[in-house]
């Protein structure tokens, strides 16, 4: 019940066993011995971490794991980025974008889901991600429209152009789909983010 009871405090972000026990104070045997029980019997669930594939979350068997564990729609099955499906949407954005804009992110949503290219729903705070991606790399760009006496936020195509082998389009926190989620000491965060760390590996003229 013990164990229980701090997979539920966890919520949709889930617990890793370390956690576990510093909050339990229960021996590591004791708590993998109470884990296998409360999975077989369907209480909990494991789930793998975007951030970090070789360490496991627990949480309730009933609850959907959050963006920050799971990477969202962006990550596949292995865990890892799904550049082809990332692409596509961004393609299908600038199209919509520069044939209709400006546009609102709720357009754009009802564009790409009626495409039939992705075969999971997606909601605005993801497509939000991908057009931030975009202005980032300034294809497109954001803007206020006042409609009646309220400011709308829309996209349309950048009057601006950045040379393609700008490095700046390079780092990895301009393209991330989770990078709202991105903080220090959260489930997604600068120190445990390996593409960040790789990047910073590089040797990079600037």
């Amino acid at each position: 019940m013990l164990v229980y009871q701090v997979i539920s405090q966890a919520g949709n972000t889930g617990i890793w066993t370390r956690d576990m026990k510093q909050r339990t104070n229960l021996p590591q045997g004791k708590i993998t011995k109470t884990l296998k029980l409360l999975v077989e019997r369907n209480l909990v669930k494991s789930v793998k971490s975007v951030q970090n594939a070789n360490r496991k979350v627990y949480m309730l068997a009933t609850l959907e794991p959050a963006k920050e564990i799971t990477g969202g729609p962006w990550y596949g099955s292995d865990q890892q980025p799904d550049r082809e499906f990332i692409y596509a949407i961004r393609q299908l954005s600038i199209r919509f974008v520069k044939e209709h804009g400006p546009v609102t992110v709720e357009e754009v949503l009802q564009f790409i889901m009626g495409s039939g290219v992705s075969n999971q729903p997606l909601q605005e705070e993801d497509v939000s991600n991908i057009l931030r991606t975009l202005c980032y790399d300034v294809v497109l760009e954001r803007v206020e429209v006042m409609e009646g006496r309220e400011p709308v936020v829309k996209y349309r195509a950048s009057r601006l152009h950045l040379p393609q082998d700008t490095p700046f389009t390079e780092i990895p926190c301009g393209v991330c789909p989770v990078f709202n989620n991105c903080h220090e000491g959260g489930p997604v965060s600068p120190e445990k983010c390996e593409y960040y760390r790789q990047w910073l590996a590089q040797d990079i003229d600037f």
